[in-house]
C-alpha cells in the first residue's frame, strides 16, 4: 500500500463546481490483509464521464473538446450500473441564457460542462471524470484490447479504421478509431460496394454504447479480487483526470462497488428517441423533445420508474454489430 499510496500524488485532480455531495462510504472487510479495504458505496453515484479530444499548440481549433459525452450511475442498492450517452450536437441552454453545441461548454471549464449538463437532464451529478484520447487508447491496451464481432468488413477512412469481419479484437489505437468513427462504411457483398451508416454521429453513439458494454463485461470478466483492483488503478491514474473530491481511495471504492455488481448489470441508454435534427444560427444540431427526455431521464435513473419511450428507427439503421458475444 505504500507504492499506491505514492502514486495518489500522480492523481490529476481539478477544481470542479456544481457537483452534488454524496453520504460517506463504509468501509468493507477483505480477505486480502495485505490491502486496505476498499470503502462500500451506500448511495447511487452519476458520474459525469468526458472523452476529450485535446488540441495540440498550433492547431487551427484551440483548447479541448468533448469527444463523447456520458453520465454514467452506479447504483449499489440497485445493483445496477447505467450508461447514459449524450450526444455531442445536442441544443443546449444554460443558466445564464446561452444557448450552443453541449460539446461547447467544456471551453469555459468542466463546471460550465457540469451545470449544463446536469440542468439539462435534471440529475445530479456527483464526479467528474475526463479520459482524453491518449488515455483511452492506454486503457484498452491495459485491458487487452476489446473484441468485437464484425458481421462484414467495415472502415472509415476518415479515421483509419479498416477490420476484415469476424471477432476482432481491436487494440487502443484501433478501437480509438472505431468508436470516433462518424462515416463507417460496410461492405456489401451483394453489390460489391460499400455502404455507409446514414446516422452519422448518434450510429457512432450507438456503437460507443455497443463497444463499452463489451469491454465493461470482458473486464469484469476477470473477477478482479482487491490486489488486482489496486494494481489496475496504479496504471490507469496518468491517463484520467478527475474532480478535486474524488481521491484513489474514491476510485477504488467505485472499481470495487462495480465489481461486486458484475458485468450482467450494465444498462446504456441514449437519447435518440427524443431527438430531431434542426439547423440554428447555421449550425446543423439536434434538439430534444423534453417530454420523451424526460422519460427516458427517469428510466435512466429508475428502471421500474414507467414506460421506457418508443424506440428509434432511426438508431435502428445504424451500423451496429448483432452478434452478443465472439
Amino acid at each position: 500500500m505504500v507504492y499506491l499510496r505514492s502514486q495518489a500524488d500522480e492523481l490529476d485532480r481539478v477544481a470542479v463546481g456544481g457537483l452534488a455531495e454524496l453520504p460517506p462510504p463504509d468501509t468493507s472487510p477483505t480477505s486480502e490483509p495485505d490491502v486496505a479495504p476498499a470503502a462500500s458505496m451506500t448511495a447511487p453515484m452519476n458520474i459525469l464521464v468526458v472523452g476529450v479530444d485535446r488540441r495540440p499548440p498550433g492547431d487551427e481549433v484551440l483548447g479541448s473538446r468533448p469527444d463523447s459525452i456520458g453520465v454514467v450511475r452506479i447504483d449499489n442498492t440497485g445493483g445496477r450500473v447505467s450508461l447514459l450517452s449524450v450526444p455531442r450536437d445536442l441544443w443546449v441552454t444554460d443558466a445564464a441564457g446561452r444557448s450552443d453545441r453541449i460539446n461547447t461548454f467544456l471551453a469555459d471549464g468542466p463546471t460550465a460542462l457540469v451545470d449544463v449538463v446536469s440542468a439539462t437532464l435534471g440529475v445530479d451529478i456527483n464526479h467528474y471524470v475526463e479520459v482524453d484520447f491518449d488515455g483511452f487508447v492506454r486503457l484498452i491496451d491495459l485491458a487487452g484490447g476489446v473484441t468485437i464481432p464484425f458481421d462484414v468488413a467495415s472502415r472509415d477512412e476518415r479515421t483509419g479504421f479498416m477490420v476484415e469481419s469476424g471477432c476482432q479484437t481491436l487494440d487502443g489505437d484501433e478501437a480509438l478509431a472505431y468508436v470516433r468513427s462518424r462515416h463507417l462504411q460496410q461492405f456489401d457483398p451483394a453489390s460489391g460496394e460499400w455502404v455507409q451508416d446514414r446516422t452519422s454521429d448518434l450510429g457512432r453513439v450507438a456503437r460507443q454504447q455497443d463497444a463499452i458494454d463489451r469491454l465493461f463485461r470482458q473486464v469484469l470478466a476477470a473477477d478482479y479480487g482487491a490486489t488486482d483492483q489496486v494494481r489496475l488503478l496504479t496504471d490507469v491514474i496518468d491517463d484520467i483526470t478527475v474532480d478535486d473530491g474524488l481521491d484513489l481511495d474514491g476510485l477504488r471504492s467505485i472499481f470495487a462497488t462495480v465489481s461486486a455488481i458484475g458485468s450482467g448489470r450494465f444498462v446504456t441508454t441514449d437519447l435518440v428517441a427524443g431527438l430531431s435534427d434542426e439547423v440554428i444560427n447555421g449550425q446543423e444540431v439536434l434538439v430534444a423533445d423534453p417530454v420523451v427526455l424526460d422519460a427516458i431521464v427517469g428510466q435512466f435513473l429508475d428502471p421500474t420508474s414507467g414506460t421506457e419511450p418508443t424506440p428509434s428507427e432511426l438508431l435502428d439503421a445504424a451500423i451496429v454489430p448483432t452478434a452478443p458475444a465472439c
